[in-house]
């Protein structure tokens, strides 16, 4: 018994030492948005100016997400994981769960549907 409550402690203890941080989250969020920038503004680009151009447009578009998450993004810390949260028009919605080092997100594929959504809605 007092084996199982030992491991049990020092799971507890190693889960709250490598906590992910708002820091943390917030990098893996850019990531995920500048590598779906990258690969949906080059998707269609056929000339090295368009493409360049796409470059440019992704590392702008970056910086104006960095900036909105700025003041959007909330980690809510539980000790054992953190759960991060994207406010937009008073809408709250988990974007990624930490825990144990690794940032958790499905925010790649929700950008794509919708960019899919609106691509079939003509916009």
């Amino acid at each position: 018994m007092n084996k199982i409550l030992l491991i049990v402690a020092m799971i507890i203890g190693v889960s709250v030492v490598t906590c992910p941080k708002k820091e943390d989250h917030k990098e893996k969020l850019m990531e995920e948005v500048n590598t779906l920038l990258d690969s949906e503004l080059t998707k269609k680009m056929d000339t090295d100016e368009a493409k360049a151009l796409a470059i440019l447009g992704s590392a702008f578009g970056s910086s104006v997400v960095s900036y909105m998450m700025d003041g959007r993004l909330s980690v809510d810390n539980y000790f054992v994981c953190s759960v991060g949260k994207l406010t937009f028009d008073g809408e709250t919605t988990i974007v990624s769960v930490g825990a144990f080092n690794h940032i958790f997100t499905d925010v790649s594929n929700r950008i794509r549907k919708a960019i899919e959504e609106m691509e079939q809605s003509g916009l």
